[in-house]
């Protein structure tokens, strides 16, 4: 869609301003070019549609920082935001979830008996401790001979 230059530099620059109008005309005008791009890489028309709408939030939001050199590069921007879109989707896509339901699967087994056995050896200890002397003395000769 070739676009007269100073038409859309002017576009841009009351886009920049937040004019809900000019922002309104960059989506009707681009929105579909977006749409395509995004579905021939997702098939899904649902899926294209969220994120060519979240490709706009984007645009919306960071438009006042484009420089506006002409429409190539206003292109360039508007498919970077997209390609950008489309690479967070896909990785949030492939992140691998944890069941919340079955904790057993997050266990060490070996941190866990590491817990158990120092659990096990303060027990010990505290009962130790209780015994007289001529006890402990007995039992360390028993169970800890020189």
């Amino acid at each position: 869609m070739v676009v007269a230059q100073g038409d859309l530099h002017e576009l841009v620059a009351r886009a920049q301003q937040r004019d809900p109008t000019a922002i309104s005309e960059l989506y009707s005008r681009y929105a579909h070019h977006i749409l395509r791009y995004l579905y021939l890489r997702v098939g899904e028309h649902e899926l294209a549609q969220d994120l060519t709408q979240e490709v706009f939030i984007k645009v919306i939001n960071g438009i006042a920082r484009f420089e506006y050199r002409d429409e190539k590069a206003f292109y360039g921007w508007l498919y970077t935001i997209a390609g950008n879109v489309l690479h967070s989707h896909r990785r949030r896509r492939h992140l691998p979830v944890a069941p919340l339901d079955d904790g057993s699967q997050l266990e060490d087994q070996r941190s866990a008996d590491d817990v158990q056995a120092v659990t096990e050896r303060m027990a010990l200890q505290q009962a130790f401790d209780q015994l007289t002397r001529d006890q402990q003395q007995v039992l360390s000769l028993r169970f800890f001979p020189i």
